[in-house]
Order: structure tokens, then sequence, then C-alpha cells
């Protein structure tokens, strides 16, 4: 039996390593004031025809869709902050004072290609901030994920920003994208094509290379942009700079989605190929509206949870850290049951990890398996030894091995030596 293409199993210790992420994001997105919130999965597909865009390559060829049985179409959702959104106007949220500020994290699907950080099923975890417009929170959101990235082991990052502007000054840019993309209609690939007709910022989003050395010479939305739009860029600049969060100012990037307005960031890093953005974001405020609610101005951020576990991978910065220590218990020759249960009990109810030999093995392949399980101690249980009250204690980070009176054991002192 296959496993489904575009999706794999995740196994320890990469378990272990989203166990110690999650923490690390409750801690760390805590002390900006975020608050975890959960959607479900399958969502109605008009919320992302509507948030996304109907022109985006996820809504026209990446979504799972399926007809529920009473015809109505709902999808596995291909992203997170549509959720978050439609979640916040349902719940009446917009009704209870002050900036709403929320975080989440799971598993999001596009049936498109799988390749090296970029399955059918992927993880990420995101934020979102809903009722302002201040710049600031843009910038928050970025020095935030870059705290947990750098405490990650994360140092090598590029971080690229634009403006998309809003919906009065994209009108004339986009007049005039669409001058330059029809004067050089017959060299641009066939998506490019569509989208010069009907979503035209769509194409900076395309990876021919062709295309986009045609697109160096595009006109530039940010040379476009009205006074408040400029002004909302510039204010957000003078934020990241006193923050010391140094950038690069990208003109083609304007992310994949149509609710963007005014700010879009991304980060990337230069150790997965050509998969490289394993964060991006920016503000939406618009789409708080386009979903049913009133104008309510919010901005948001993303992460990809697989292509952070293949960056730390490819610079050897996956590091567990053990919240208990691991012992074995080893068994060596015919003991009473009795007091092998209790001392199983005696080192689970204390908080340590505890394995022991379930299959008669000998105290050779038991002693193996241990070292192959990375225990820290192995506690052997002989025949001779349980006769006198005794047990032997070996640690084997350091192959120190003692014989201590099994009262002592219980009294907590084993550990010494």
């Amino acid at each position: 039996m296959a496993i489904v293409k575009g999706t794999r199993d995740i196994l320890p210790p990469e378990t272990d390593f989203l166990y110690e992420l999650n923490n690390k994001i409750h801690r760390i997105f805590s002390l900006y004031g975020f608050e975890e919130i959960e959607t479900p999965i399958l969502e109605y597909t008009e919320l992302f025809q509507r948030s996304i865009g109907d022109f985006t390559d996820i809504v026209q060829k990446e979504m799972f869709t399926i007809n529920d049985r009473k015809g109505r179409s709902i999808c596995l959702r291909p992203e997170g902050t549509a959720g978050v959104i439609r979640a916040y106007i349902d719940n009446g949220l917009a009704f209870s004072p002050g900036v709403k500020k929320f975080f989440y994290s799971g598993a999001m699907f596009r049936a498109e290609r799988p390749q090296k950080g970029r399955l059918r099923e992927f993880h990420q975890f995101g934020c979102e901030v809903i009722g302002s417009n201040n710049p600031l929170l843009e910038a928050e959101i970025i020095e935030m994920n870059f705290k947990l990235l750098n405490e990650l082991g994360l140092d090598n990052l590029t971080l690229k920003i634009n403006s998309v502007g809003c919906k009065e000054c994209r009108k004339s840019y986009i007049k005039k994208l669409q001058d330059f993309l029809f004067s050089h209609y017959n060299e641009l690939c066939d998506d490019c094509k569509i989208r010069a007709k009907n979503n035209p910022l769509r194409v900076f989003d395309c990876k021919n290379e062709k295309c986009q050395a045609i697109y160096n010479n595009a006109p530039k939305l940010r040379e476009n942009l009205c006074d408040n739009c400029n002004s909302h860029f510039n204010e957000f600049q003078e934020y990241l700079n006193n923050m010391n969060l140094t950038y690069v100012i990208d003109d083609k990037l304007v992310r994949g989605f149509d609710y963007y307005t005014n700010t879009v960031f991304e980060v990337t890093t230069n150790v997965i190929g050509s998969q490289n953005a394993i964060l991006g974001g920016g503000r939406y405020n618009y789409l708080v509206e386009e979903l049913g609610g009133k104008y309510t101005p919010a901005v948001g951020a993303a992460a990809g949870i697989e292509r952070i576990y293949i960056a730390l991978s490819e610079l050897d910065k996956i590091k567990i850290k053990k919240n208990n220590i691991k012992v074995y218990v080893a068994i060596a020759g015919n003991i009473s049951h009795n007091i092998w249960l209790q001392i199983l009990k005696y080192l689970r109810d204390n908080n340590y990890i505890t394995i022991t030999n379930y299959e008669n093995k000998s105290l050779k392949s038991q002693f193996k398996e241990a070292d192959k399980l990375d225990s820290d101690y192995v506690i052997i249980l002989g025949e001779e030894e349980l006769k006198e009250n005794k047990i032997s204690i070996k640690n084997l980070k350091t192959s120190n091995q003692k014989i201590i009176e099994l009262n002592n054991f219980y009294s907590g002192g084993w550990q010494n030596g």
C-alpha cells in the first residue's frame, strides 16, 4: 500500500522538533500579545474564491474541491488567512473592542506538482492582526517572526519588501502594466498571456526565466503609489530601520493572493534551492469587507514548516532538547515481576522516560538497544543482585557503573556518580 502522492509521514525526530517549534511559537508570539486560534481544515470553496481571487493559480489549478451531499462545493484549505477572517466575522469578534491578534499552526493543501519543500499536504504557522492600519504592525510581525527563526537557528535570511498599493493607485498602474505586457504579448508564456488579460499583477509570480527577463523592464508599481500608500510604505521602512532589520526592496514582489494591499514581504534562505521562501505576508485591508464584514484593516504572515525544517537540516541545526532523562531497565535472569513493575512505575511517576525489555533479549542485546535509543542510564535487574535487594546502574554517557541498595534507589540518589 503506497502513500498518497504529495503527502508524507512525519516521524521522530521531526515530531520532536515540531513539538519544540510549537512551544517556541506559543512563547514568542504570546510576548507580542497574540492568542491561538484554530479553524477547520474544510471550508466552503467560495471563501477562497472571494479572498484569494478567481484568477490566481491556487484557485484555478491547485485546490482540492468536492461537492457535499447537498451539492455545495467545499475544499481543503490552501492557506490560513481566509479562515481566520471568516472566523472573526462569524463569531462576532468585530463587536468586541481592541485590535485582535491571532496565531495558528496546521496542515494546508494544494494540488500542485510535488517537489522538495513543496508538498500537496504541507504545514504552516501564521499570525494575523485585525483592526489597525498602523505600519508598525507590519514591522512588528516581521520582528516577531525573525526572533523565532533566529532562535531556531536560521540567521542566513533575506527580507524582501514591496508595496502593492491600494485599489485606487493600482488602477492606473494596471493600465500601464497591461500596455507593457501586450507590447510583449507574443514573447510571454501561455499562462502569462492569460494573466495579462485577467490579472496582470500575477505575471510577476511566473517562474519562466524568459518572462522574468521581460518583467525586469516593466513599470514599477512602487513608482505609481498614491500619497497615502507611499507615506505608509516609507513609515514601514522607518520602523524596520529602527528595529535594525535589514531588507531589500523587490519591485517584482507581489505575493500570490489578490487580497494583499500596501505592504507585502517575504523572507528567503539560500540553503534549500529554488523553493527558498520560508515566510511571507502583508497587509490586506479589504478582505474583511470582501467576506461580508465592515471595512477593517488587517495584516498577517505565514511560514512553511517543512521548508524551515529542511533549511535547519541543511545547516545541521536540528537541536532537540531532551526534557527528560531516558532510562532503560534491563533484565538479567529470572526476576520477580513485582520488583520489575515497581521500578518501572517509580521511574515514570518521577518523570523519567522509561523503556524496558519486552522480548527476553540477552543482556548484550538490551545494552545495544539502550544505546540505539540514546538512553542516559541502564538499570540492570540481575537475579543475584536482587537476592540481596540491590540493583546495578550504568551511566551510558560517562560509562560509570555502580551497585546500590534498592532502598537507596527509591530515595532518589541513584543518579549521582
